[in-house]
This record gives structure tokens, sequence and C-alpha cells, in this order.
């Protein structure tokens, strides 16, 4: 059984949506509601110990998920535990929860985004080399189920020249998710980024050094699923996204397994690649300009 200690995020919609996944209810209690309606799907893992700023929220989250213990301290989360997730909070700062437990040797998932920006990114990753500390960063949508067969064979579709990503809201927040979606199938290698949308509304097209293209949409307004079209010289595919209790389920099932192995298993110049991708993105809208980055 891997033990994973949860770290912050316990009032955020993946705290409770990782928990329930993981753990289920405890005897006895009922969902709250509001609170996301998943059944537990991750096997041979449980979280056994929380922390959050908020004790009363982690003391919450505890009872109705049977976590066995509410840490005092942010590092006491890993006491007992082969692991940590470091949960998105929605103050787009939980990253930096991360540094006691990559500096400590504590296998470590840090929820999306890894960063938002560059330089922190790295310093999470030069972190995690140091110390020889497995780490994990990812949207789950790199493992979604509507995926699986192109991921196990990526030539179904031919050589793919172009594609399209799209969802809703925030750039880099969930952006990250329909490009990570994309790298899934198209791996990294990218060249240029040009955002040639505008505040809330960006069309960023993304060149690859081997001269294929991806677009990705990102628009604060749209009623969209995440949506991927890929259009290769053999065939093409559009992809839509709705199981999201397999895209968490697997993920989480990757963090089990990196527990296990010791082994991170994202190169970490992939997952450093995809923020670049989306800084870039950001810059390229501010600046006006196409933005190299490799």
């Amino acid at each position: 059984m891997i033990r994973l200690g949860l770290v912050g995020g316990a009032g955020a919609y993946h705290g409770r949506a990782f928990s329930a996944l993981i753990n289920g209810l405890a005897e006895g209690q009922a969902r709250p509601e509001g609170w996301p309606a998943f059944t537990p799907q991750v096997e041979g893992a449980r979280i056994v110990s929380v922390w959050d700023p908020d004790r009363g929220t982690a003391e919450a989250l505890a009872q109705v998920f049977g976590i066995a213990r509410v840490a005092d301290r942010m590092e006491d989360a890993a006491d007992g535990a082969d692991g940590v997730i470091v949960t998105d909070d929605m103050t787009k700062r939980h990253h930096h929860r991360a540094k006691p437990f990559l500096r400590a040797g504590v296998p470590t998932f840090i929820d999306k985004p890894l960063a938002s920006d560059v330089e922190e990114a790295a310093e999470l990753v030069d972190l995690a080399v140091k110390h020889g500390t497995p780490m994990m960063s990812a949207s789950s949508l790199r493992y979604a189920k509507e995926t699986e067969d192109l991921r196990a064979n990526p030539g179904a579709l031919g050589n793919i020249l172009a594609a399209t990503a799209v969802c809703r809201g925030e750039l880099i927040y969930y952006g990250i998710h329909p490009l990570e979606l994309a790298v899934s199938i198209l791996g990294t290698g990218v060249r240029s980024v040009q955002n040639v949308g505008r505040e809330g509304q960006n069309v960023v097209q993304i060149d690859y050094r081997d001269g294929r293209s991806l677009v990705l949409i990102v628009y604060a307004g749209i009623s969209s699923p995440f949506q991927l079209n890929l259009y290769g010289d053999k065939g093409w595919r559009q992809v839509v996204v709705t199981d999201s209790a397999a895209f968490y389920s697997n993920l989480l099932g990757k963090v089990a397994e990196m527990c296990h192995s010791k082994r991170p298993p994202i190169p970490y110049a992939e997952t450093l690649e995809i923020i670049r991708i989306l800084v870039a993105a950001q810059r390229s809208l501010y600046e006006e300009r196409k933005v190299v980055i490799g």
C-alpha cells in the first residue's frame, strides 16, 4: 500500500477530488453537498495524512474521507508517508510548498501548473535533481482515457502535421490542460510561440522544429469541453475529453507508481518545456511578437 500525504488545497476541488478517488468516503459519512461525486478508483494507495493552513478545513476533509492524521506542520504531512501530493489551492503559489519535501528526498507530485514562472519551475527541477528526489508535475489531461489508443499507437494517423487544442479559462492555469493533452501525443521539440489573440482570447501558434504546428485556443468566455483535433497524412481525429474520473484516477495511479518505483514518470525536460510554452504565449501576447524558445 502506497501511503500519501496531502499538502494544501484541502478546501479546493482537487484536494476533495483526489481524496474521493483514493480513499473514498469514510464509513458512515455522506458526501457534502457540492463536493466531487467520485468513488474510489485508485488501487494500492491511501491518503494517510493531510495538512492545510486552515486546520479546520483539513479536519473536515480528514473526517469525510477517513484520513487518519491531520498534521500540525506542513513538513509533518510526510511522516509515515511514501510520498506527498502538493495540491492546487487556486492561489497559483502552491508549488513553493514542495521545496522542503524535495530537499528531504520525499517523492513529490506538484499539482498543475508546476509554476507560472520558468525560473521557479527550473528551481524545483534543480532541487529534485540535486537531492535525487523523484518529482512529477502534470495536467491530468495527459492521461485522458479518450487518448489512450493514440498514445499506445502514435502512428495511427500517420505523421501528425497539424493540431488544434481548445479549452475555456485562463492561459497558464487552464491552458496547460489542452496543451498537455496535445503534447501527450505530439511530444516536445517546440521552436517558437506566437499569441495572435487578445487578453482572455488566446490564439497561440506553436511551431515545432520539425515543421509541425499546434494551435492552442484558450478563451475565457467560450463553452467548450477539452478538445483536441489531430491531422495526419493518413487520417485525422477529433478528441473530446469528458471522463474526468478516468483522467484524475489515471494521474493519481502514476503518482502512486512513482512513489513505489522512485522514478519520475515524465522527463523533467518535457515538464519544463510545457511551462516555457505557456509563459512564452503570455509574453508573446504582451510584447506582440513571436517568442523563440528552442
